[in-house]
């Protein structure tokens, strides 16, 4: 606010001075002359309804500080601008270095070590198995770029196994209520139209219950509706279309004998996972990739039905329902009656990052013949505490290290090499181990040149399971046709 200048007619010329007489002062006596001070011996009044009257001329820019002046003043003390920015850098700086400190996952996870300790995929006893039914809880939001990532997942991993449509393993997506504003009716209609949208009587979170209710919704909900050709093949994909004479008539309710809960940004292969769980217990069953060796991560993790029933209805379970969902989880299956009786199984080497998250937990796609050549390594034979792991930065060891495609802490990927490639040669790059791996980085190694049959050895399936952090749209599409024959 300008400031108020209260202004008044002076009763002559002088009258703006002070005339101070001595000569007749006394102490009773004002040391104003009367005379030399008639309108300044009383304040000034004016009625409450007639305020100060205000100085029609603004305050110079010499009486004010303006953005010109303290530029002049920055150019001409160095000091003060050096000042300025110490004081805008040492803040960040302290967070930055904090930050580094406390963060646990600095480096990149020794995933080559995981998959040389993981057993090899039981194909046989996986063939003489029937398929299991398997329901997948997308956990979702009602914004609009939510909207657009269920749209990518509907085009990609999940086309074959929407809900409803007779596979024996089928994709719902989570929401919670929606809000009355377009988005939410945006999710309303998306619901209607293509009816494998569900709504939970909760505020949508993430970490306040969310999970709970779904695996309380997925303990009530009717079966699934699965045609029976997809419990009987032994081979046939979860995705694969239909004969065209089937029909909706010849579907019949199984309920899901797995949960699975997964994370929107997640690329999920349904024939991978159901050929994965299909060698694990039907009953008391944690399955996922097992962090710090005390939860199973968030990107995807199964329960058993069993233990889906029970956590809907436990009271212990409600109780601890908030917080952390995968490590409440956890918590959960710890509460069990029964928890020593739980089998975890760890998949640490077919569930990793999307290449270009730059994750600790970031690799290139992975394929049955990478990991075959890396379970033959001379290091296999090694301790765990013996071989090279992703800690290790020389040279001697970095091709075994590290993988392939380059990855670090908060380091996104930038490959050096990718102009001039097409999109088939950008998405082989992204392949680990692959030749184009090594050649657009200029990195050690040489790499391998391999058709897809190779890669797979020969098999339609054993291979990635889920790649998670897929945080662009365009991610889901390089992981669509790195694994375009496999979901």
């Amino acid at each position: 606010m300008l400031p108020l200048h209260y202004t008044s007619k002076p009763a002559h010329k002088h009258s703006s001075s002070y005339s101070l007489d001595t000569s007749s002062h006394s102490p009773s006596a004002p040391l104003l002359s009367p005379a030399d001070n008639s309108e300044h011996s009383h304040p000034p009044s004016y009625p409450p309804s007639s305020p100060p009257s205000r100085s029609s001329t603004p305050p110079s820019p010499s009486s004010a500080t303006s953005p010109r002046r303290l530029l002049s003043r920055l150019r001409a003390s160095p000091t003060l601008l050096l000042r300025i920015l110490l004081l805008i850098a040492l803040p960040l700086l302290i967070w930055r270095t904090a930050k580094y400190y406390l963060e646990a996952d600095k480096n990149p996870r020794p995933w080559r070590t995981f998959c040389q300790d993981q057993p090899a995929f039981d194909h046989a006893r996986a063939d003489a198995l029937d398929p299991v039914t398997v329901l997948v809880g997308v956990m979702s939001t009602s914004g609009a770029d939510a909207a657009e990532r269920r749209m990518v997942v509907r085009d990609t991993w999940a086309r074959g196994v929407r809900y409803g449509g007779g596979s024996n393993v089928q994709v719902v997506f989570v929401l919670g209520e929606p809000v009355e504003d377009e988005a939410g009716h945006r999710a309303r209609l998306e619901a209607e139209l293509y009816k494998d949208i569900i709504f939970l009587p909760l505020p949508e979170n993430m970490n306040s219950g969310k999970t709970w209710a779904f695996f309380r919704w997925a303990s009530t909900s009717p079966p699934l509706l699965i045609h029976p050709a997809r419990l009987t093949s032994r081979t046939l994909s979860p995705s694969f279309p239909l004969p065209p004479s089937s029909s909706l008539q010849q579907l019949t309710p199984h309920p899901a004998q797995y949960v699975v809960k997964a994370d929107d940004d997640t690329f999920l292969l349904p024939r991978e996972l159901e050929r994965h769980l299909r060698l694990t217990p039907r009953a008391l069953s944690y399955w996922g990739y097992k962090v710090k060796h005390k939860w199973m991560g968030g990107e995807g993790y199964a329960l058993s039905r069993d233990l889906v029933d029970w956590v809907a209805e436990d009271e212990r379970v409600y109780a601890m329902r908030m917080g952390p969902e995968d490590q409440r989880t956890a918590d959960w299956v710890r509460a069990h009656p029964r928890a020593r009786e739980v089998t975890w199984t760890d998949e640490r080497c077919w569930i990793y990052d999307h290449p270009e998250a730059g994750t600790v937990y970031s690799h290139g796609f992975l394929y049955p013949s990478e990991v075959a050549r890396i379970r033959s390594a001379p290091s296999a034979s090694l301790p765990a505490s013996a071989r090279p792991w992703a800690e290790q930065t020389s040279s001697s060891v970095w091709h075994w290290a590290y993988p392939s495609i380059p990855v670090g802490w908060q380091r996104p990927y930038r490959p050096a090499g990718l102009a001039g490639l097409s999109t088939r040669e950008r998405v082989e790059a992204l392949v680990e181990g692959s030749w184009l791996s090594y050649a657009v980085d200029g990195r050690e190694g040489s790499g391998v040149n391999e058709t897809r049959g190779e890669r797979m050895e020969g098999r339609e399936n054993g291979g990635t399971v889920i790649v998670h952090s897929v945080k662009k749209h365009e991610w889901f599409l390089d992981a669509a046709l790195a694994f375009e024959d496999e979901y």
